[in-house]
Order: C-alpha cells, then sequence, then structure tokens
C-alpha cells in the first residue's frame, strides 16, 4: 500500500514543479559555492545541506497538504483503508528523495570524496523527516497558507536557536539536546570523512535525533487523528 502512495505523491510532487524548482536551486546552490575559496566551500556547504531539507521538509510539506485539501485529494485517500501511519511516511520519504538527491549532488560537486555518504545520507534522513514532520503537524490545522507560513516562521526561529550556541555565538548547553544542534554536529562529521561508529558523541547526537523524530510523529500522527480525521467520514478505516 505504501508503495502506491509514493508513487502518486511523487507524481504530484512532479506535476506541481517540485522536482523542477528544486534542479534550479541545486544547480545555484553549486555554482555560487564553487565561487568561493576552498576553505571557505565546507562550512558553507554544512549550512545550505542543513538548510536544504529543513526548509523542504517544513514549507513544501504544509503547500502539498494545502493543495491536496484544495484538490478534495485528501476526502478519496481518507475514505480508503490507509492508516495514518501509511499517509505520513509517504509524505516523509517522498520529499527525503528530493532532499537526498539535491544534498548529495550538492556535496559530490563541491566538497569531493572527503565525505562520508553513508553518514550523510542518515543523518540527511533524519533532518529531512523531522521537519516533514513538524510542517505536517502546523499544516493540519492551517486553514490557508499564509497561516500556515506564518506559524512555520515562528516555529522555524525556535529551532534555529541552538545554531547559534553550535558555532559559539551564544553558548547555551541546554541547546544542545535540540534537533538542530544534533543535525549539525552530525552533518558537520558526514562531511568531514565520517563520525566513528562507537565515538560518544556520534552515538548520542544520534540517539537524540531518533527520539525527537519518535516524538514529531507521535504528535503529528494524533494531531491528525483529532483534526483531519472528523472532516473525512467516520475516520474508523484510519485508526492507528
Amino acid at each position: 500500500m505504501i508503495h502506491k502512495l509514493l508513487i502518486q505523491d511523487i507524481k504530484f510532487q512532479f506535476r506541481h514543479g517540485f522536482y523542477y524548482a528544486y534542479l534550479v536551486v541545486t544547480l545555484v546552490y553549486i555554482g555560487l559555492l564553487l565561487l568561493l575559496p576552498y576553505p571557505f566551500r565546507v562550512p558553507l556547504t554544512l549550512l545550505v545541506v542543513f538548510t536544504d531539507p529543513a526548509a523542504l521538509g517544513f514549507f513544501f510539506v504544509g503547500a502539498i497538504l494545502l493543495l491536496e485539501r484544495n484538490q478534495h485529494l485528501l476526502t478519496y485517500i481518507f475514505i480508503t483503508p490507509i492508516r495514518i501511519n501509511v499517509f505520513l511516511f509517504s509524505k516523509l520519504l517522498s520529499l527525503f528523495l528530493i532532499s537526498l538527491l539535491t544534498s548529495v549532488i550538492i556535496v559530490m560537486v563541491v566538497t569531493g570524496s572527503t565525505t562520508s555518504y553513508l553518514q550523510l545520507v542518515s543523518v540527511l534522513l533524519l533532518t529531512s523527516c523531522f521537519f516533514t514532520l513538524c510542517g505536517l503537524f502546523l499544516a493540519v490545522t492551517a486553514q490557508t497558507l499564509n497561516h500556515f507560513l506564518f506559524q512555520a516562521i515562528l516555529l522555524m526561529i525556535g529551532l534555529y536557536l541552538p545554531l547559534f550556541s553550535y558555532f559559539q555565538i551564544w553558548d547555551l548547553s541546554f541547546m544542545h539536546v535540540f534537533p538542530t544542534y544534533s543535525a549539525v554536529f552530525l552533518l558537520q562529521g558526514a562531511l568531514q570523512g565520517g563520525w566513528p561508529y562507537l565515538n560518544q558523541s556520534f552515538l548520542i547526537h544520534t540517539s537524540l535525533l531518533l527520539v525527537w523524530n519518535m516524538v514529531a510523529f507521535f504528535l503529528t500522527s494524533q494531531r491528525f487523528k483529532r483534526h483531519m480525521l472528523p472532516n473525512q467520514g467516520d475516520g474508523k478505516e484510519l485508526s492507528l
């Protein structure tokens, strides 16, 4: 069931130009980064690769959900025996694929062979899924795109605050447990050749990102059940 829904999501994203838009964005990123002296490329590539899945998952999923609602696609989806978790997993995987393609292409062209691609893919997956879940959580109750964007920008500002701590601009130790801190930490390690898998910091931040994803998935699925399903028939077939 999930593979059919995933194919449908990818076709929907193609039809509305998401892949073409990110092709242009990827080419622009590569062009700008290659103009920089090599010592500046890695830190700026780190920021680009971090913000890419974050912005893609967070903001695009809101637009996608609102488009699907306006085109009454959710009505047809939610009268089928599709469970909420299958619906969410399809959204997470379809947006992760775009993020993976763009980020890996940027890293391969700009930084070369110093990257641990296995760790890069794993941290991109966790980062993309977390931010996509945040976007879905907000989009469920958003009445308009402007309403969603207003909430999303406020939440994104809060989630980005740990970056000040990571780059030692404003050091607050409690921010080290935030998902954005862990994501940047793991991405930097991947771009610099990879963390040893038994490294304590690597294990801690990987575990933190996993926990944040599980919490976000639970909260988002419950929010869908509470706010979306009552408007889509009796919702019995979609119960968790």
